[in-house]
């Protein structure tokens, strides 16, 4: 149960990076939270093939808010697609 709630910790971390990225306009670092996002949820992934324990509801849980959190990192990153190309 505590490594849960430490993951629960690393996804807010992770959201507060992506925040910090995004107002300091640095789409190569929202990149790199990507590719941690997709790496964390590819190890739920196998962790929920392999166990079927009690834990499995709050794997699912951080699954959803890591998936969730990086379709925001999509849209940030139109955003500022966006936003370069009205200035050039």
């Amino acid at each position: 149960m505590i490594k849960r709630q430490r993951l629960d910790l690393m996804v807010l971390r992770l959201k507060e990076q992506v925040r910090e990225a995004y107002l300091s306009g640095s789409s190569t670092q929202m990149e790199k939270i990507s590719t941690t996002i997709l790496e964390i949820h590819n190890q739920n992934r196998l962790f929920m093939k392999k166990n079927r324990g009690c834990e499995l509801d709050l794997v699912k849980k951080e699954s959803r808010q890591l998936l969730n959190l990086y379709s925001q990192i999509l849209v940030l990153k139109s955003r500022l697609r966006k936003q370069l190309f009205r200035i050039s």
